[in-house]
């Protein structure tokens, strides 16, 4: 999936590389199923998302999805990864986190 233009300043509310994939797929989706169904969205363009869009994004939160967590001076980092692809994808996440040298 191209990643949507307007989501490149975007800091979503879930993190990794992969989400900006997993976003632009998320808005391509809402404006064909609002499409489908008549019913006036929020203005998408091609390189443009209406504010609540981009709202909604930055405030997205899905537990055990690249969460980190801090509890009793202690830092979690939570994935739920279950297939090939989003193990590769929480390693990618977990992996910009520290510089390895």
């Amino acid at each position: 999936m191209p990643l949507h233009p307007a989501l490149k300043d975007v800091r979503l509310g879930i993190p990794g590389e992969v989400q900006k994939s997993n976003a632009s797929l998320a808005v391509a989706l809402v404006q064909e199923h609002l499409k489908a169904v008549g019913i006036k969205g929020p203005e998408i363009t091609e390189t443009t998302l209406a504010p609540e869009i981009i709202k909604a994004l930055e405030e997205a939160y899905w537990p055990g999805r690249c969460e980190t967590r801090k509890e009793n001076g202690l830092t979690w980092y939570c994935d739920g990864a279950h297939t090939a692809e989003s193990i590769a994808a929480a390693t990618q996440w977990y992996s910009s986190l520290y510089f390895f040298s």
